[in-house]
């Protein structure tokens, strides 16, 4: 590599080592504090930017059978808790409808032991359970009596700064074991992958249990249809031979305020069950968040870092407006990576490290450059 120096007096040897060398120390300092406050924020918002510039096409496979305020007054008579007996016949007609799947995201914890259970449908129905409010990991005891074939997850949402952000796979349960959440349980019942028994698969089976998945919410999705629309009772003839939720995976939730479930998100105010249908259309359309691989990101973060640092050396920030304009180019191609990747391969690679590395190396070699120019100034005679 040559050693020769430029105008503005730095070899390109010296250059790259030290621009590499903050690099590095960038890189290794964000690993360290991978699950720091700051971090996770600064990886949020870096998510929320490549999710709110990929608006895809949903999925056809999935629907929202919504009760907004209007179906809350006229089909269950503006009560909270819903009637159960109500919602069996909202399942019943949904089933009716051809559905491969169907998830209730109601609160169902005070209805008899047995009630679930005496609802029959043809589809698997995955019911919501309930979560602890001081511990979000700690969830109740399994509804219903032993032997019924009830399926049942946690929802698993997390937030950050008050915003829904993250969710889970999995949860961990006492005795190092892991239980599916409410979303998993409906993708496995929508691919008759396990059977009615409630799974349980200990840590070493496990190799997603305790991650957090960035929350990928898509606003067009609008697959809903308004329980006004549905017949008011099971069986009729028109609405069974229309085959309207027809391999279906259709979830239905609360969509007005005495529900209890509204949710802040990155794009807006969310109900719970049009959120939990985003994280299934993600997963079933399998563009749901991936990492690279830890070597995949140190290789692709060493290279892309080593092209920006010898980039900066070629138009070297010696002014003030040149260095703005360096750290306005190396954020905006970092975050064009960053979409291309996730667009085409649906994996995420944060260059946040190499950003803040090059920009740390590039204010480093302005004020050196000043510093030798006013050691230069000094040394001319007066």
């Amino acid at each position: 590599m040559s050693n020769r120096k430029t105008s503005h007096g730095t070899s390109l040897l010296s250059h790259v080592l030290i621009g590499m060398g903050f690099v590095v120390a960038a890189a290794a300092l964000m690993a360290a504090l991978h699950d720091s406050w700051l971090v996770k924020r600064l990886e949020a918002r870096n998510l929320d930017s490549i999710f709110l510039l990929l608006r895809e096409r949903p999925s056809d496979d999935i629907r929202v059978v919504e009760i907004d305020r209007a179906d809350f007054h006229s089909r269950f008579g503006g009560v909270s808790p819903l009637d159960p007996g109500k919602v069996a016949d909202l399942v019943r007609i949904v089933d009716q409808g051809g559905a491969r799947a169907i998830g209730v995201d109601i609160e169902t914890d005070d209805w008899p032991a047995a009630f679930r259970s005496s609802i029959a449908t043809r589809a698997p129905v995955v019911w919501v359970r309930s979560v602890s409010a001081e511990n979000g990991s700690e969830v109740g005891p399994k509804l219903g009596t032993a032997g019924e074939d009830v399926l049942q997850g946690p929802p698993t949402l997390t937030q950050i700064d008050g915003q829904v952000g993250l969710y889970r796979r999995w949860i961990a349960q006492p005795g190092d074991t892991f239980i599916p959440s409410f979303t998993t349980e409906i993708l496995h019942a929508a691919q008759s992958t396990l059977s009615a028994s409630e799974p349980v698969v200990t840590r070493e089976e496990q190799t997603e249990g305790e991650r957090d998945i960035p929350l990928r919410v898509n606003n067009a999705l609008q697959n809903r249809i308004f329980t006004r629309d549905l017949p008011a009772t099971p069986g009729t003839p028109d609405f069974i031979a229309g085959r309207v939720f027809d391999g279906k995976i259709v979830l239905i939730g609360g969509g007005f305020p005495e529900s209890r479930d509204a949710y802040q998100t990155a794009f807006g105010p969310m109900y719970g069950v049009q959120i939990l249908a985003n994280i299934v259309n993600a997963e079933w359309s399998h563009r749901n968040f991936r990492r690279a691989h830890p070597f995949v990101m140190v290789v692709t973060d060493l290279v892309f870092g080593l092209l920006l640092v010898l980039a900066t050396y070629r138009f070297a920030p010696v002014t003030l407006w040149r260095l703005l304009c360096v750290f306005v180019c190396i954020a905006l191609l970092a975050l064009a990576m960053s979409v291309g990747l996730y667009w085409g391969f649906a994996v995420y690679i944060s260059f946040v490290p190499v950003v803040l590395g090059v920009i740390a190396h590039s204010i480093f070699e302005h004020v050196h450059h000043h510093r030798r120019l006013l050691k230069q100034v000094a040394a001319q005679p007066q």
